[in-house]
């Protein structure tokens, strides 16, 4: 009550009854609080009703400031994830390659890997590090391969070039 009395042009009517009954009443005080939070809500008087919709333009319009970009890195994150799911069988490939033959493949023909994924991911390989790049349209993954103490060919993931940490999945930061 005491923040819509602040906001408002008129007091709340059984403030204006009780005054009519009693010309000295003893009227409550309002709550501090009131105060605090009247302050970030303007007043416009008698012709304020839009200004109520106008708050909810701007809250709405913050809101989406905040959450469209949030948004837009959680579907890159979750592109960027099906990525590395759908070049895991190339990834296996690639390694089995190494292990057998001792030797990087030259390209991926080599290893019986297709370059494109049925899901428009493009896959690459440089030979000289047998760096396995993954092209989704969110943008490059890289896999460097790195041998583990029993000569097993393990992947570390890492963001191409304008991928932010926030778009990577857990598993490549």
């Amino acid at each position: 009550m005491s923040f819509h009395e602040l906001l408002a042009s008129y007091p709340w009517t059984v403030k204006r009854a009780i005054r009519v009954l009693d010309e000295s009443p003893q009227m409550p005080r309002r709550n501090p609080f009131a105060y605090v939070v009247a302050l970030f809500v303007p007043y416009a008087g008698r012709r304020g009703a839009g200004m109520g919709l106008l708050l909810y333009v701007y809250f709405v319009g913050i809101l989406a400031g905040i959450g469209i970009p949030a948004y837009r890195t959680h579907v890159a994150r979750v592109a960027f994830e099906s990525a590395i799911v759908e070049s895991q069988r190339a990834r296996d490939s690639l390694g089995r390659y190494y292990e057998t033959s001792k030797q990087v493949p030259q390209s991926l023909d080599a290893a019986g890997i297709a370059a494109s994924l049925p899901n428009g991911i493009e896959l690459g390989l440089q030979p000289k590090g047998m760096i396995l790049t993954v092209q989704s349209k969110f943008g490059v993954l890289l896999f460097v391969p790195k041998l583990d103490d029993t000569g097993h060919v393990i992947w570390i993931c890492h963001g191409g070039q304008g991928i932010t940490v926030a778009n990577l999945p857990p598993s490549c930061r």
